[in-house]
């Protein structure tokens, strides 16, 4: 059966707004700058840390683009293609509250969307999801590109820009 799972972070949540709102600022570059290590890292899990007990996944926003995101998951499930949700938690204390704030917000946003929900450690992981050439992930997190890839399955990451982008390449993918 064909398969595309989501991830949530950065693909379906504006992580980027919703964390940089929740510390205080009125847009998410200057938040990066303002936050970026000597380094050039950001420290997301530390700011989601911050906020796990106000719920901050619960309150984080939909991408603007969420209409096309909609419309692609129709058009899959017109094709018959199992959709499921793939997204990290970290290995933090704070992963069971991080899950469950996910899994609130996958019911308020997008109820019955996705047939199944996965969470993973790590986004490396993920990998040991595609099974074969009939299962994708789309997915922001540019450093998969490299665990694909020794895994042999480089062409099952869609990496995400933006929801046309994505549906173009399922569409090829699939064959649909």
């Amino acid at each position: 059966m064909k398969t595309v799972y989501f991830d949530m972070d950065g693909v379906l949540v504006d992580l980027a707004l919703g964390l940089s709102s929740a510390e205080g600022y009125d847009d998410p570059v200057l938040w990066f700058m303002h936050s970026q290590k000597e380094n050039g890292d950001l420290s997301f899990q530390n700011v989601i840390e911050k906020h796990i007990d106000n719920n901050i996944f619960r309150h984080l926003p939909r991408f603007s683009s969420h209409v096309l995101m909609d419309d692609v998951i129709q058009k899959l499930k017109i094709h018959k293609i199992k959709i499921n949700i793939l997204s990290s938690i970290g290995n933090k204390e704070c992963k069971h509250k991080i899950a469950e704030q996910k899994l609130d917000w996958l019911n308020f946003y997008m109820p019955n969307s996705f047939e199944e929900v996965y969470f993973v450690e790590k986004s490396s992981h993920k990998v040991e999801f595609i099974k074969d050439e009939n299962t994708f992930l789309v997915d922001d997190y540019v450093k998969l590109k490299k665990v694909f890839s020794e895994n042999g399955v480089e062409n099952q990451l869609i990496l995400y820009k933006n929801m046309h982008q994505v549906w173009l390449e399922l569409r090829n993918k699939l064959k649909i």
